[in-house]
């Protein structure tokens, strides 16, 4: 159940079962939590009515209250009908990190984000793609299993040139592609909020990996993201534009670095390579990235 504080703060009301110990109560950034707690309750303009609940309550600024209101979805159907306190307790510390996620300084491209969240969208197997995605911006690629990587690469400009570090272009063994999207601003466009909520209600009966979702965006984007999420784009230009290359293929150096030199970035123009196939992921761990049509 919705409802809105004596301090007027949003939450959520949770009957939750007695099976195991109380746990204590919590209190993090943005996000506070209390179990097993006698509470009066006042449905719209009725009589207050006492019950026992555990209350999880929104502490966040309010230009993150949408925030919570669209990360609350995905916390309910984790936790289902009549999750026991432990379990909500587990589900809280994990909602709290999306909201201290705000409290960090990144430097990451919203341009970035949304070739990310396009190819979720795309990808005929999101639950699977989700499960191999960075957890980090600091990962060297943005999906990677034992036997293949993917890095997405999108740009706002009309040729393909890409920022590449030399690790990136020196793969393990297995499939490594480059998917290569076009990202566009545009006034009238799709939001990212929109694009990730599309990407979620793909993620049906998966809430295990609609809270990573919205974990790994939040990680992304620290401080900026509620801003993030309202930056718009042209969707069909993004969709027609994605092109897939091999990793190894690309212009890059190549070779070991010199003694003493890491940390080596620089840009390609991944156009003067033959674009491949998604289909050479077939058969690995990311065939779940393999688009609906390639």
């Amino acid at each position: 159940m919705a409802v809105l504080s004596q301090s007027r703060c949003p939450g959520l009301l949770l009957q939750t079962s007695a099976v195991g110990p109380r746990p204590k109560d919590i209190r993090l950034t943005g996000l506070t939590a209390a179990f097993d707690v006698s509470c009066s309750v006042v449905v719209e303009a009725g009589e207050p009515q006492q019950r026992r609940a555990s209350i999880l309550e929104c502490t966040a600024d309010p230009d993150a209250l949408p925030l919570f209101a669209e990360s609350a979805r995905s916390f309910l159907q984790l936790l289902g009908p009549t999750p026991s306190m432990m379990a909500t307790a587990q589900a809280v510390i994990r909602l709290a990190a999306i909201f201290s996620s705000l409290a960090r300084s990144t430097s990451e491209s919203v341009t970035g984000l949304i070739g990310e969240l396009m190819l979720l969208l795309l990808a005929k197997d999101p639950v699977g793609a989700i499960c191999s995605w960075r957890v980090s911006p600091a990962d060297i690629f943005d999906f990677s299993a034992n036997d293949a990587r993917v890095e997405v690469k999108a740009t706002s400009k009309q040729l393909r040139l890409h920022s590449f570090s030399w690790e990136q272009c020196h793969p393990p063994a297995g499939a490594a592609l480059v998917a290569s999207m076009r990202v566009v601003p545009a006034g009238g466009g799709l939001t990212v909020r929109e694009l990730m909520n599309r990407v979620e209600d793909r993620l049906e009966g998966a809430p295990l990996a609609a809270i990573r979702l919205r974990e790994t965006v939040a990680a992304t984007m620290g401080a900026g993201l509620t801003h993030a999420l309202d930056a718009t784009f042209d969707e069909q230009i993004c969709r027609a534009s994605l092109q897939w290359f091999n990793l190894r293929e690309i212009p890059a150096i190549r070779g070991d670095l010199p003694s003493g030199v890491a940390g080596l970035r620089f840009i390609s123009d991944v156009s003067l390579t033959p674009t491949v196939s998604a289909s050479l992921l077939a058969g690995t761990a990311l065939e779940s990235l393999t688009p609906f049509q390639f």
